[in-house]
């Protein structure tokens, strides 16, 4: 079960690397810092390798992003400004137990809601 975690990690770290790459119009080599080689970079955004905390913190610094952002399952890093995704954690963080039981209730009906608009949109335009 420990592994299947830590490839789900790696999974989301590519996916959210790519997403920022794409938003910025970066490659790799521009965002390799020093100290990191391109292919540990490469790794972490095709979802493979083992990438130490010193070089994941090194390429957050270097993208200016906070780390948790790289891991976080569900954010879409490339729609979101850094701040935005930042001011919603702190926001959800400082609500009581009660508030975030209901926030991610509301959260989930809202993805609920939203999936069956889409849904019906794609039976209508087929």
């Amino acid at each position: 079960m420990g592994r299947r975690l830590h490839k789900n990690a790696q999974e989301v770290l590519a996916r959210n690397l790519r997403a920022v790459l794409e938003k910025r119009k970066l490659s790799v080599r521009r965002v390799t810092p020093s100290g990191t080689s391109n292919r540990t970079v490469q790794n972490m955004v095709n979802g493979e390798g083992n990438p130490g905390l010193d070089g994941l913190i090194a390429l957050a610094d270097h993208l200016q992003i906070p780390l948790w952002q790289l891991f976080c399952p569900g954010i879409d890093a490339g729609r979101f400004g850094e701040a935005d995704v930042h001011h919603l954690v702190e926001a959800f963080c400082s609500l009581s137990e009660i508030g975030r039981a209901r926030f991610l209730q509301n959260l989930e009906d809202a993805v609920v809601t939203e999936q069956v608009k889409r849904e019906a949109a794609e039976k209508n335009s087929a």
